[in-house]
């Protein structure tokens, strides 16, 4: 089985989680797919977008709100927060990009640990690095983020969620201090890049973002829609104050005290409906 890098020309997320799944499907080789996309928050397969961030904060500030098909918790991705996405053979170890980062990192002076969830944290307790995966058609997909140099305050803000209460079966992200690379050695993005894909592979190419498009514009507009961002939301209820609100494939079902609330049965949840914004922006 060859290996081999890839890197993405593009900075669009939908693009390149429409990749990725198009290289799971139709690649036998071991690929590592690396990039970097626009401001963007990027959740996984099983959680609530409303639950992880503020999805109306992040048009406000021209951040991309995204859906992975991997499970784990929500990121923030941007220029300096390099993304890695791992196809292989569903034998491969789930933390084998985990520990490629790892070394890499104890390679320039840093002191890593790698927790259960294949997390990259170092010596202070700070993570820089979060995983998920995704196992189909006798293959697995596994990815690792790593925080170089994005600013840490606007992590914090584009992961903080809106006002309320969420009881739900859906994933909720593990929350974590978070720390940058840059902050403690002097190291660029591309440094790591090029560190981490010559562990890989030595067979290295790129491709551009016309190219991704030509196989992958339908499912990029597809990971982009109302649909799959939020009406693959798994069912919840949303609690403020006296107010419950029961939301179904993205949509009210039930308000609990219906009284004046009736109107909103069938229209997509939306808790700048029910209460005040500057409260539920909490920024």
């Amino acid at each position: 089985m060859k290996r081999k890098v890839i890197f993405s020309r593009s900075d669009n997320v939908y693009l390149n989680l429409a990749y990725e799944e198009y290289l799971l499907g139709n690649t036998e080789d071991e690929v590592l797919f690396v990039y970097a996309n626009s401001p963007s928050v990027v959740i996984g397969r099983f959680q609530n977008p409303w639950a992880e961030c503020n999805p109306l904060f992040l048009k406000k500030n021209d951040i991309n709100l995204a859906r992975r098909i991997s499970g784990g918790g929500a990121v923030y991705h941007d220029s300096g927060n390099i993304n890695f996405c791992l196809i292989s053979d569903r034998k491969c170890n789930r933390d084998f990009l985990a520990l490629i980062l790892s070394d890499v990192l104890i390679g320039i002076g840093l002191e890593t640990k790698i927790d259960e969830r294949s997390a990259i944290f170092l010596s202070d307790g700070k993570k820089v690095s979060g995983a998920a995966f995704k196992i189909a058609q006798g293959r697995i997909m596994l990815h690792s983020t790593l925080l170089v140099s994005s600013d840490s305050s606007v992590v914090s803000s584009a992961l903080r969620p809106v006002c309320g209460f969420f009881e739900s079966r859906a994933i909720s992200s593990v929350r974590a201090n978070v720390g940058c690379v840059c902050d403690y050695v002097d190291v660029l993005p591309e440094d790591i890049v090029g560190m981490v894909a010559d562990k890989w592979s030595l067979s290295q190419e790129y491709v551009w973002e016309d190219d991704i498009k030509k196989c992958c514009a339908d499912r990029a507009e597809f990971f982009a829609s109302w649909e799959w961002l939020f009406s693959s939301t798994p069912s919840f209820v949303w609690r403020y104050r006296n107010l419950s609100v029961f939301v179904e494939k993205g949509l009210i079902s039930s308000v609990e005290p219906l009284r004046g609330s009736s109107h909103f049965i069938g229209s997509r949840f939306n808790p700048y409906e029910f209460c005040v914004a500057q409260e539920c922006e909490r920024l």
